[in-house]
């Protein structure tokens, strides 16, 4: 899933380039395409900001620092690792929440934005980031059983999820303390 949200926010991206663009050309010829600012803004940059993130934290891509870390021992940086995840589970669980009951105010409102043209109704964009959250959240959960059961996890699964790599190189590393 999270992998799919990700494609979402690539997709987005791509989305706002040629929204823009034609925007810009068709200003040129004296119009240009209705709700540009608010269809980039209320939809498109939510889903660029926050669908990425439960893939972010599937491969161990947020910003660390390892001053402490390196100078544990693989069973420590292994239990470091459990602790800082599962901080992050609680977190995004939390993020999530707050931003799903914001999101049920704005439905339960009806909320919209007038352009020069019509009224877009932007209620629906506020369930992007409690659903991004909501992801990231089973996703930080998931790797923190990965990482308690670290030594029977295979290497695929490992790298898929950004997890230390075994040392034995057997697909499942019987043996492996980390």
């Amino acid at each position: 899933m999270s992998w799919g949200l990700a494609v979402l926010a690539g997709l987005a991206t791509f989305l706002i380039m040629v929204l823009i663009a034609t925007d810009v050309v068709l200003r040129f010829a004296g119009s240009g395409v209705p709700g540009t600012l608010e269809i980039v803004t209320y939809y498109l940059m939510l889903v660029v900001a926050f669908l990425s993130i439960s893939r972010v934290e599937q491969r161990d891509g947020m910003i660390s620092v390892d001053a402490l870390y390196d100078n544990l021992g693989r069973a420590g940086r292994r239990w470091m690792l459990v602790f800082a995840t599962a901080v992050s589970t609680v977190v995004y669980a939390a993020i999530a929440y707050a931003s799903l009951q914001e999101a049920l105010k704005q439905f339960a409102s009806g909320a919209y934005a007038i352009t020069l043209y019509y009224v877009l109704s932007i209620w629906p964009a506020y369930f992007i980031v409690p659903l991004a959250f909501a992801v990231a959240t089973a996703t930080a959960a998931l790797r923190v059983v990965l990482l308690i059961m670290l030594p029977r996890v295979p290497n695929e699964v490992r790298a898929d999820m950004g997890l230390p790599q075994s040392e034995t190189g057997n697909k499942v590393a019987a043996g492996d303390p980390a």
